[in-house]
């Protein structure tokens, strides 16, 4: 049974209008504001004035029961017990209800009904009020989700005239570094031998790091251990590599980290442990307590020292080695060697530790940001975090890469129907076909897909029966919550992580991040996308806020019109929705909400002025419109009728 949501607000009082002579109960009746129903993000909002007439058997401090029906879909009945209400046999009932329902496209074109049962005193009156209000204007689906992700931002090199020369390389030593085989890290130890070979004077500093268990004296003691010991590892292996002559001007340094919890979390995050269990781990790391303490947490939350947990440690013993030189410089890249370089690695001319020795740190990001193709910048991104797997920069990016398509393109002019033709339930390119391979079968539960619904485009005879699949974005929405965990004060991590979870409609969790954001950075990207947020919330005083903060942003003055015309301000959208139409002339459902902006202020001019260019440019809004509810008090004006009226018909 699916369950009516959020919070009902039930009053009772006696009416002060009520008839002297009793009337039949069955003759209830239900006034439902608004009228048509309207949408508002994923659900249907409604307040109800349900009236009971006096009746002999109604008696004082009895309960009221009401449940809502809206098509096939029966919610779950709500009860209110009033108060000092005296009299009811008299005067009947009146009782104020507030009800948010959940949306399903189904509902489209039904109308809701109520049925009610009042119990008192042993007394029982039941009764049905039945095509109270049609469902739906959905024009509160009509908002563009064209949310706006952020790659990380680059310390650019663009402004420096050379760079230092350097080389990093990464370790992982067993227990016993005298078990490494005698090809381990082979070309690591020959890159570093070469550089040393041209840069006879180089500083080689070696990083120890430790896993987090045991005390914390023994981890400093084990991660001086292992500096050393990768120190003495690596002077054997470049003598052994005949390699020796040029260590005698090389300076060594060693640096510790005892105890290393940021790593810990990153392979924790990356792990298949359930995401309870992860979050209360990463809770209890944060929590600030002593290391003994925080380590006994942990551990007691992961079910004590095990294979598993042995996995999670293994790869936190190991050493990193940078090897670098103040004395020989080269110059920064530009654009055009950055794209080279790009191409050569995506097209296997380039190894991994080729490109780490040819581009700074900076440079790699710039270059695979660069890169137009996703699949390039895919593989240059991942080349990077296995080489800078503590930068969230890059697990940023390749969350964003996992959440678009292609960054660059475009988004869809399709629009989503249901109900033949009677109401548009989507816009643009969050309804295109993106998701269609994700859905083998049809879906047994709306909870876990949640629209279903066809496409129709331009050509009449084709169309595509698509879901929308949250869960393809859950792998994107681990690497965002990885990236908060290593650094929680990067605007564009958290507006990306506000933005991913809007997709997904957690609201809340939307509002949450976007609004940290914008607290690290005032930027549009962030206020767009909290506008967004309390748009499909129905919170479009707040929405038309943040966008208005975001005039910079493409399709703000069709979301902020939508947005305006919702709010009742239908002057203020037609000014946006026109502003809108200039610049996208092409955009029909630009034109289409103008005209419905039109309908709402009671304007047949606008809508006889851009329904027509809505169709010339979207056919099937024709077949649209003469169903639209938005159109009701014009359909049968001769003004509408030849505005809506299909060309290529006649």
């Amino acid at each position: 049974m699916n369950k009516t949501i959020l919070t009902f607000a039930l009053a009772l009082a006696a009416s002060s209008l009520a008839p002297a002579l009793a009337q039949d109960a069955n003759k209830a009746t239900a006034v439902v504001t608004p009228n048509p129903l309207e949408v508002r993000g994923d659900s249907v909002r409604l307040k109800a004035k349900i009236t009971i007439p006096a009746h002999r058997k109604l008696k004082d401090g009895g309960t009221l029961t009401v449940t809502p029906r809206l098509g096939d879909y029966k919610y779950d009945k709500f009860t209110a017990t009033y108060g000092p209400v005296t009299n009811v046999r008299k005067n009947g009932i009146n009782a104020d209800v507030t009800i948010t329902l959940p949306f399903i496209t189904d509902m489209i074109g039904k109308d809701i009904d109520f049925t009610y049962v009042y119990e008192a005193g042993g007394d029982r009156i039941a009764g049905e009020v039945d095509d109270v209000a049609k469902c739906c204007s959905t024009a509160g689906l009509w908002f563009i989700n064209n949310v706006q992700y952020q790659f990380a931002t680059i310390d650019t090199v663009r402004t420096k005239d050379t760079q230092p020369l350097k080389l990093l390389a990464q370790f992982n030593f067993p227990v016993d570094i005298s078990k490494l085989s005698k090809e381990a890290y082979q070309r690591d130890v020959k890159a570093i031998g070469d550089f040393l070979k041209k840069n006879p004077e180089s500083t080689i500093t070696i990083r120890g790091f430790a896993s987090p268990e045991g005390t914390m004296k023994r981890n400093v003691q084990l991660s001086e251990q292992r500096s050393q010991q990768a120190a003495d590892w690596l002077r054997a292996k470049l003598k052994e590599m005949n390699y020796g002559t040029v260590l005698t001007k090389a300076t060594f340094k060693t640096e510790t980290t005892a105890e290393d919890w940021r790593g810990f979390k990153e392979t924790l995050l990356a792990s298949d442990y359930p995401d309870a269990t992860k979050q209360k781990v990463i809770d209890a790391i944060n929590a600030g307590t002593p290391a003994p303490e925080t380590e006994k947490n942990v551990m007691a939350l992961l079910g004590g020292k095990s294979k598993r947990v042995e996995e999670l440690l293994q790869p936190l013993r190991r050493s990193i080695v940078v090897v670098e030189t103040n004395k020989a410089m080269r110059p920064a890249l530009n654009d055009k060697q950055l794209d080279s370089v790009a191409v050569a690695y995506i097209s296997g001319n380039l190894q991994k530790y080729q490109l780490r020795e040819i581009l700074d740190k900076e440079e790699w990001l710039e270059a695979a940001q660069r890169t137009k193709a996703p699949s390039g910048k895919m593989s240059l991104l991942l080349a990077y975090y296995d080489v800078y797997r503590e930068d969230y920069r890059a697990i940023n990016d390749l969350a964003i890469l996992k959440l678009v398509r292609e960054p660059d393109a475009p988004a869809s002019d399709g629009i989503a129907i249901v109900g033949g033709d009677d109401a548009i339930v989507g816009v643009g390119g969050d309804f295109d076909s993106k998701f269609k391979n994700d859905i083998k079968k049809e879906p047994q539960d709306v909870n876990a897909y949640k629209y279903k619904y066809k496409i129709k485009y331009d050509n009449p005879e084709e169309t595509v029966v698509d879901f929308k699949y949250k869960g393809a974005f859950t792998e994107s929405i681990n690497l965002l919550e990885l990236a908060y965990q290593l650094n929680r004060t990067d605007w564009a991590v958290l507006s990306n992580l506000g933005s991913a979870y809007m997709v997904i409609e957690n609201y809340p969790k939307a509002i949450q991040y976007l609004k940290q954001s914008l607290a690290q950075k005032n930027s549009p990207q962030a206020h767009y996308n909290l506008g967004l947020a309390y748009a499909q919330t129905g919170q479009f005083a707040e929405a038309i806020r943040h966008f208005d903060q975001a005039a910079s942003v493409e399709g703000v003055y069709y979301n902020r019109g939508i947005a305006k015309m919702l709010g009742g301000d239908s002057a203020g959208a037609k000014a946006d929705l026109l502003r809108h139409t200039q610049a996208l002339p092409d955009h029909a459902m630009g034109y289409y909400a103008l005209a419905v902006a039109g309908a709402r202020s009671g304007d047949i001019n606008t809508i006889s002025e851009n329904l027509p260019k809505a169709i010339q440019r979207k056919k099937v809004l024709s077949d649209i419109s003469q169903e639209d509810l938005e159109f009701r008090n014009f359909h049968n004006v001769d003004a509408f009728k030849k505005a809506a009226d299909d060309d290529s018909k006649k």
